[in-house]
């Protein structure tokens, strides 16, 4: 069971099939992405102030799996950042 902080919440850019997997894309969280502080207090995560980083290798919480970012692509829609590209397992 996950028990992290959830720092923001995105849509699913793209879900491709690749093999027995698949490639998932999920754009660069803006700052309003992130400003997630729950009604009534500190209990959330909003780390609206700190600005989002991730790089090739990193490990992030996608719906409580443990994703790795496998590449960071062109965004179509000239978003904050690149968009974050994961490649799924069968399993996941």
């Amino acid at each position: 069971m996950f028990t992290g902080l959830v720092e923001a919440a995105l849509p699913v850019r793209r879900l491709e099939p690749k093999g027995s997997g698949a490639r998932l894309i999920l754009p660069w969280p803006s700052r309003a992405d992130l400003a997630l502080e729950p009604a009534g207090g500190a209990l959330g995560g909003s780390h609206a102030s700190e600005p989002f980083e991730a790089r090739l290798g990193d490990s992030i919480a996608v719906s409580g799996a443990c994703l790795t970012v496998a590449a960071l692509a062109e965004s179509p829609d000239g978003a904050a950042g690149p968009d974050l590209v994961f490649d799924l397992s069968e399993e996941t």
